[in-house]
């Protein structure tokens, strides 16, 4: 079942108001995952309506906060099972809709990061402000020098800051930026921003810094200075830092025992990070891994040898390279090919580290070569290979037989949950919190860190034994769903700002205030919600449309007192257009590029829009697609609007019947309902329909771009009128709409009226 996307604050609040805040833990596990069908969840609100509390209150939370319907009905029979008294169930519902502080009330929040290079630790801070804006107020992110993740920060809408730490005037600058751009927040990512964290101690303003490194305290200076090369950084500075600042969250344990004593106790946290797995599964879908493995030089017969992540020492590629010279050499593993992504030409020691994979290649008669150099039609030969650092790294996991990790310094990559999502076995170093991910022989294998022979024998285990990959594959990705849920990592990312925001208003004397804005999810007069194709949305309200009063219109249309279905996208909406517009601004695209896109787009042979690109492309696609705004600021096509509401007003029931995008479904299905308030005000709701399967919604006629709508009833209930678009004009058979000037027209002959 479909579901809209989960948010744990309100939720929070509810169970700690109601004084059970075992109710929390006990509805964790739903959120997670799971499913109940639309007759459980009735079921479950008709209990409890008959123990006296008013079901609708719940309602207008779940539709106001997100909350799947999993999450409702869990709630729903927990409080039943609480047996709390009617009057006290209301007053806390009361209380949770009041506690949450509008989006307009929150500071503007500053996130400030170490670089801009794609690593794990800044494309993090990508996925979570991704997530979190449509909650919390991020403006702004500052870094200390230009990198090629400006970009994806600016197609967000935020505004991108450089400034140079190495600079004497520094933090005199810096605090000039925070006061004159109202900064109310700061938002630090790792522990080279301890700078900032100062600095925003000074200023007063709250404070979370997240810490993804694990560096041991007697080496805090050398880290930073010789490995890290922040030579304005000191062991003091770090230390200032962790003393004063109020919210330190680690995202794993081992890592906070690390810097036991630094940090206040009450002060620390542990958030594991999560895996965004819907794009992630959209690739797996939309991806044949043949084809993908082809497209990088791969046939079916070799066993691909996956390590990803930035080329240095700490990342430990040496020793993959001379266990790979051990399969091929000693194993006779002749099909064995290794693929390293993740080099880069910047640090001296890097270039040197790479100068050294490459002679270990070659000492041991490997042949050895660099993506970027190769011919196409030589790539995939080599059995060592490496690529520069990309964007885009779904396929490298799809191609993949193995993934290694075996680092010498790490916490906890995302590399390992990534690989684990994908159902790819993955053989670690045994080191810092891998452990808490990887359990050894259950979910891969765990290995002695620079061990070379360790990870040769692990590797060999695993190309003998197909079904042994496939069964810790399988394990691990189960570990990801149990353990790295993408969405209670963010929800507690959001809980703690709130809880920090809420602090500091109290610690002020203003208080958030009773009486929250009224919107459409909240107003006191909202209907009941339904079920329709899984998702829950507003009920129908067929007062004052079509159906009961289409013999009282001025000016009948000839199609009055019928019902019109009427897709969305590339029907009411230029989605092409909004697609090309953010797709030329995710890459970077020159005006000539951005003329191509334009052209290959508007001139596309397949609907689906992937299908039109390239497979490497494909992923920053589905990254646009799923960039936060996408569906709401979506611009009607010419004449659509005022059609539809002349229908409307000429006695015709018009329905919008849109489907959400299954890389994003429940931000889209959130966005969708922002279009339609904006541009046709709230008496639309109840017009509104979200469903992945159209073929049960019922009509006279749907108005849709696709060739085919097709869903589980073989003969829908409607005709299929063709909104021309160039992907659908193979299609024969159909009565079609060029531009929403001639509906009636086309309409009436469509339904031979």
């Amino acid at each position: 079942m479909q579901v809209v996307a989960q948010r744990l604050p309100a939720l929070l609040v509810l169970t700690r108001m109601a004084g059970a805040r075992e109710l929390l833990t006990r509805v964790r596990p739903v959120l997670r995952g799971g499913q109940m069908d639309s007759s459980s969840l009735m079921a479950s609100m008709k209990r409890l309506e008959e123990n006296g509390l008013q079901v609708q209150e719940i309602q207008k939370l779940a539709a106001q906060h997100q909350w799947s319907n999993e999450s409702v009905a869990s709630l729903i029979n927990l409080l039943n099972e609480k047996k709390f008294g009617a009057v006290d169930k209301s007053s806390k519902l009361a209380y949770a809709k009041h506690a949450k502080i509008p989006l307009k009330n929150k500071p503007r929040v500053a996130m400030f990061m170490h670089s801009l290079e794609r690593n794990g630790a800044n494309n993090f801070c990508l996925h979570l402000i991704r997530k979190l804006m449509g909650s919390q107020a991020f403006t702004v992110i500052f870094a200390p020098k230009e990198g090629p993740m400006r970009q994806d920060f600016e197609v967000l809408g935020l505004s991108v800051d450089i400034v140079d730490p190495s600079s004497k005037d520094f933090l005199v600058n810096l605090e000039q930026k925070i006061v004159e751009g109202g900064v109310g927040m700061v938002f630090a990512n790792t522990i080279m921003r301890c700078d900032v964290v100062n600095l925003s101690h000074k200023l007063g303003l709250p404070t979370v810094w997240v810490i993804h490194e694990a560096w041991p305290q007697d080496q805090l200076d050398y880290y930073a200075k010789e490995v890290f090369m922040m030579k304005s950084l000191s062991s003091e500075m770090i230390k200032e830092a962790f003393s004063k600042c109020g919210c330190v969250v680690f995202p794993s344990n081992v890592q906070k025992d690390i810097y036991k004593g630094l940090y206040r106790p009450n002060a620390a946290l542990t958030v594991y990070n999560g895996i965004p797995l819907t794009q992630l599964d959209a690739f797996r879908l939309s991806h044949d891994r043949n084809a993908v493995r082809k497209a990088l030089g791969y046939g079916p017969e070799d066993f691909v040898v996956l390590h990803l992540g930035t080329i240095c020492n700490r990342k430990g590629q040496i020793y993959t390279a001379q266990a790979c010279a051990d399969l091929v050499e000693k194993k006779h593993c002749k099909d064995l090919k290794c693929l390293m992504v993740g080099a880069r030409y910047i640090r001296d020691h890097e270039i040197k580290y790479i100068d050294q994979i490459k002679e270990t290649a070659r000492a041991s008669g490997l042949q050895y070569a660099r993506w970027e150099d190769t011919p196409e039609e030589e790539r995939g030969q080599a059995k060592i290979t490496l690529m520069d650092i990309q964007a885009d790294v779904l396929r490298f996991y799809m191609a993949a037989d193995v993934v290694l990790v075996p680092s010498l310094n790490e916490v906890l990559p995302l590399v390992i949950c990534e690989a684990m999502a994908f159902e790819r076995p993955v053989v670690c170093s045994a080191i810092d919190a891998i452990p808490e991910a990887v359990d050894d022989g259950v979910e891969g294998i765990l290995v002695p860190p620079a061990d070379a022979a360790s990870l040769s024998d692990a590797i060999f285990k695993l190309y003998q034994d197909p079904e042994l990959r496939r069964k810790l594959g399988k394990a691990g990705r189960q570990r990801v769903l149990r353990q790295f849920s993408y969405d209670a990592m963010i929800a507690r990312y959001g809980e703690v700002m709130d809880e920090l925001i809420e602090d500091n208003l109290e610690s002020k004397g203003p208080s958030v205030g009773d009486e929250p804005p009224q919107t459409s999810a909240s107003s006191s007069n909202m209907a009941p919600l339904r079920m329709v194709g899984g998702w829950t949305v507003p009920p129908l309200n067929l007062k004052g449309t079509a159906e009961t009063s289409a013999c009282q219109v001025e000016n009948p249309s000839k199609i009055a007192g019928r019902t019109i279905l009427v897709d969305m996208d590339n029907t009411v909406v230029d989605w092409d257009g909004m697609f090309i517009k953010r797709y030329g601004r995710a890459i970077g695209a020159d005006e000539a590029r951005q003329k191509e896109i334009e052209s290959k787009v508007r001139s596309r042979e397949h609907f689906e829009i992937e299908h039109n690109f390239e497979e490497q492309e494909r992923a920053k696609v589905m990254d646009v697609i799923a960039s936060p705004g996408f569906f709401a600021e979506l611009e009607p096509l010419p004449g659509a609007i005022e059609a539809l509401k002349e229908m409307v007003d000429r006695g015709v029931d018009v329905r919008l019947v849109t489907a959400p995008h299954p890389v994003c479904p429940g931000p889209c299905a959130n966005e969708k309902y922002d279009f339609l308030l904006r541009h046709f005000g709230s008496e639309w709701i109840d017009r509104m329909i979200i469903t992945r399967d159209k073929t049960h919604v019922v009509g006279a006629a749907l108005i849709d771009d696709k060739p085919a709508v097709t869903g589980s009833a073989a003969s829908p209930p409607w005709n299929h009128v063709l909104f021309d678009q160039p992907y659908n004009r193979g299609v024969e058979g159909k009565s079609r709409l060029r531009d929403w000037v001639k509906w009636e027209e086309i309409l009436s002959d469509a339904l031979k009226l």
